[in-house]
């Protein structure tokens, strides 16, 4: 006869979770201090957004097949979201691109995350990770999303 015995899983620590120093790694605060100081206060930024508090399965999708549709958008985040301060309607969307951006599973992610984006008329822009960015440079490439909504 065996005899099989289940001990219950005792963990480490009383206190498994602590606090986070940021919710953004240096390269986005820094990222985030020269954008917020390009906005200037004419739009509120969001940082690490959800996917799905952004964009929400249609209506006209079958129930069986909401879960899927869901789930694909349910654990992705976006880096940083431009709302309207008046509205909060979301302007456009940011993208921080680092290294593993090379990587096949990630540029995967990002072609699908362009492309649902698009299908939702909701502009995004990619930035590369950099030492130092100029706010003239965001100013540039966010023109159109700033010169429409600012």
């Amino acid at each position: 006869m065996l005899l099989i015995v289940v001990f219950p899983i005792r963990y480490t620590s009383a206190k498994p979770y602590e606090r986070l120093p940021s919710i953004l790694t240096p390269s986005e605060q820094y990222f985030y201090r020269v954008l917020s100081s390009t906005v200037n206060g004419q739009a509120i930024i969001m940082a690490k957004v959800r996917i799905a508090d952004l964009l929400k399965v249609r209506k006209s999708i079958k129930q069986k097949h909401f879960w899927s549709y869901f789930s694909k958008i349910s654990q992705k985040h976006i880096d940083f979201v431009l709302l309207d301060p008046s509205t909060l309607k979301t302007i456009c969307l940011i993208e921080l691109d680092d290294k593993s951006h090379h990587q096949f599973n990630r540029s995967q992610r990002d072609k699908f995350v362009d492309k649902i984006m698009q299908q939702a008329e909701i502009p995004l822009y990619r930035f590369r990770v950099k030492r130092r960015y100029e706010r003239q440079e965001i100013i540039q490439k966010l023109d159109n999303c700033l010169s429409n909504k600012l």
